[in-house]
């Protein structure tokens, strides 16, 4: 009598080889220039319940991490206080298919809140 074992193996962040921190920069740039008009990024603050007016500088950081998927730290202004920098992660899944990510979340990492979420 003979068994045969099938192990399931979820699909990690490091298990897509086709994603580096230039496909996950330019995967979050994207994301950044659908969701900007006129150059600012509208992302809106439940904690405060108001609109953060802001201007894009550079991604920071990028990371892979097992069973999460990739995060792109990004850094912004604010529009009208360029001093005044908030820290913004964007979280990405990989498509089974391997070929896109799909953001997730988008979360203040460093700034006026603890939490935030992008307006659509």
């Amino acid at each position: 009598m003979a068994f045969c074992l099938l192990a399931v193996v979820s699909a990690d962040a490091a298990d897509y080889p086709d994603f580096d921190d230039a496909s996950v920069t330019k995967r979050t740039e994207q994301v950044i220039a659908e969701r900007s008009k006129d150059g600012v990024f509208v992302f809106h603050d439940p904690k405060l319940n108001a609109d953060l007016n802001l201007v894009y500088e550079k991604i920071r950081v990028i990371r892979g991490m097992k069973g999460y998927g990739w995060f792109a730290n990004a850094i912004f202004h604010d529009k009208d206080e360029p001093k005044k920098q908030y820290a913004i992660d964007f979280w990405f899944k990989p498509q089974r298919d391997g070929d896109s990510l799909d953001l997730i979340d988008i979360r203040v990492q460093k700034g006026r809140s603890a939490k935030a979420t992008a307006t659509s």
